[in-house]
């Protein structure tokens, strides 16, 4: 952990127990029974409507009820994948014409992601979750992101459709990304060259072609 964030994973489940005393776990009790349709533990049966309740002995499974979101599991020190919103330092939501121009927010750069792998373009060492949501609520024809800082900063962004647009060095060790931006949310990570390395940045959102980063 870099220390930009704790993350808390949540789970959901269902324990179900039979055999309580001495007859042990997995056994019913002497004149048991169930509902009807449910298996997997014996002399226990399923409620009516519930089909896919079986499992093996002792450890019963349940399929999701029709219209029930199955959460799918995220493994340690994979990147966020589109879809999924969290940030280190939240969301920045713009329309067309937003002011003020810039919009300015802070973080701290770096993780425990080489960029190169999500995307050979890339450089740096970014975080496994996006430092920010861009979520634009209109196209913008002409739109510019970039950051700045004391130490060498790289900018990663994952677009809605799951490409990369990635910059270092755009002017002298800031990068910038440009270019006309279809509405969506947009992930942003700014990474640190180095690896091991975090810094302070500031990041800029703005529509005026005249506004670059110094240094």
């Amino acid at each position: 952990m870099n220390g930009k964030r704790l993350a808390v994973v949540g789970a959901l489940g269902f324990v179900f127990g039979a055999g309580c005393g001495q007859g042990g776990a997995g056994t019913a009790m002497p004149g048991m029974t169930g509902f009807p349709g449910m298996t997997g533990f014996p002399g226990m049966t399923g409620m009516p409507g519930m089909p896919g309740m079986t499992g093996m002995p002792g450890m019963p499974m349940m399929t999701p009820m029709p219209g029930m979101p199955m959460a799918v599991p995220v493994m340690p020190g994979m990147p966020s994948m589109p879809g999924a919103m969290g940030s280190n330092f939240g969301t920045v939501a713009l329309t067309s014409g937003f002011t003020p121009d810039p919009h300015v927010v802070n973080g701290i750069s770096g993780g425990g992601i080489q960029a190169s792998t999500l995307n050979p373009a890339c450089a740096g060492w970014v975080d496994d979750q996006p430092d920010h949501i861009m979520q634009l609520n209109s196209a913008f024809n002409f739109l510019r992101v970039y950051a700045v800082s004391v130490t060498d900063t790289t900018l990663v962004v994952r677009k809605p459709d799951g490409s990369f647009q990635c910059n270092d060095d755009f002017r002298g060790t800031n990068p910038l990304i440009e270019g006309i931006f279809a509405p969506g949310a947009y992930q942003v990570f700014i990474g640190s060259y180095s690896q091991g390395q975090q810094a302070n940045y500031q990041i800029s959102f703005t529509e005026l072609a005249s506004n670059l980063p110094t240094g």
